[in-house]
């Protein structure tokens, strides 16, 4: 969040901003494994904008807004590794 809060000081519009974020993010998660950078790409930019939309009226608000869908999507993501390992 320390990221998202330093890039709303610039003259970024929020759509740049999401731009940069999720870029980063997808470039930082396609050093541990290259097929995880679009989906990462996607997922961030969606909580990026989330952030941004809702911090407008809290940073708990802007905070819970990214934290819940990225919990949700990465309980997705370790259920299917369960279940594939588990067979």
């Amino acid at each position: 969040m320390v990221f998202l809060k330093s890039l709303l000081k610039t003259s970024l519009c929020n759509w740049q901003i999401c731009l940069v974020s999720s870029l980063t993010w997808a470039f930082l998660h396609g050093l541990i494994s290259p097929m995880k950078v679009f989906g990462t790409f996607w997922n961030f930019y969606i909580f990026s904008h989330s952030y941004i939309v809702w911090y407008k009226y809290s940073s708990i608000k802007g905070f819970s807004a990214a934290l819940i869908p990225h919990m949700f999507v990465n309980a997705i993501s370790l259920s299917i590794l369960f279940v594939i390992n588990a067979f």
